[in-house]
């Protein structure tokens, strides 16, 4: 199965969402410990991608899937979680929320620009939180 062979799967309490072309999915837990792993389904091709930061999603070769993201020293790659939220605003995958590695109850908010291949952080005013 290639979703077993990209390392997508098994995988549990992660966020799916879709664009026109895609459906994202990121973290959850996977083999026991819980992820950053941006994966994408190109609804064209029917095949999963592992996304990196900066780099287009595209499909990994023989023993080339990482357990964790590439990320680059401007990064606002999301922290690892599970039990988070996603949805699509605006072509854009949005995730929020959700419970860290050591049980820590998140309330950030992050967006992916499929176009730029890149994450941001969104600022939340003082006194908002999700938590």
């Amino acid at each position: 199965d290639p979703a077993v062979t990209a390392r997508v799967f098994p995988r549990e309490k992660y966020s799916l969402t879709s664009t026109k072309t895609m459906l994202y999915l990121f973290g959850g837990v996977h083999e026991d410990k819980t992820t950053a792993q941006l994966f994408a389904f190109n609804l064209t091709s029917r095949e999963w991608l592992q996304c990196r930061e900066m780099e287009p999603c595209r499909s990994p070769g023989p023993g080339e899937v990482d357990t964790s993201p590439a990320v680059g020293v401007h990064s606002q790659w999301p922290y690892p979680r599970h039990s988070h939220m996603s949805a699509t605003i605006k072509g854009r995958v949005v995730v929020l929320g959700g419970v860290g590695p050591f049980d820590e109850r998140l309330g950030d908010v992050h967006t992916y620009d499929e176009d730029s291949s890149t994450w941001w952080r969104v600022s939340l005013k003082t006194g908002n939180s999700l938590t």
